[in-house]
């Protein structure tokens, strides 16, 4: 039998942890209020809070926040997602997110992954 490469390929490293099962874990990144009493902290571009993105690195910095793909009423943002997807996987033809550290990278793609599957988009 041919060994396949790409994503397919069988782990080589024994020492690796299985990730498990893709389930929809989206944590809960809760922003704190500000010192003014506001009561959430938004992001200024997309106007959205951490819960609604994929990476969160400070709760409390929205320079940090990556990947949105959650609009605010708590719908998954269906146009954006392939992108975000895009983003973390390739470079190709696309912009890669290099400040989402290494050790982030699955958390974020099982959180894009739950939501591809949430909307229908990601065969089982």
């Amino acid at each position: 039998m041919a060994e396949r490469g790409g994503i397919y390929r069988p782990r080589t490293a024994p020492d690796e942890k299985p990730l498990g099962l893709l389930k929809p874990t989206f944590p809960e990144h809760k922003s704190q209020p500000s010192t003014d009493g506001s009561p959430l902290l938004l992001h200024p571009k997309y106007g959205l809070p951490s819960q609604c993105f994929a990476y969160v690195g400070d709760a409390n910095r929205p320079s940090t926040w990556k990947l949105p793909n959650v609009l605010e009423d708590g719908s998954i943002e269906v146009i954006g997602l392939p992108k975000a997807i895009q983003a973390i996987l390739s470079n190709y033809r696309g912009a890669r997110i290099s400040s989402v550290p290494e050790d982030a990278i699955p958390g974020a793609l099982r959180r894009l992954a739950a939501a591809a599957e949430q909307v229908g988009k990601m065969p089982h």
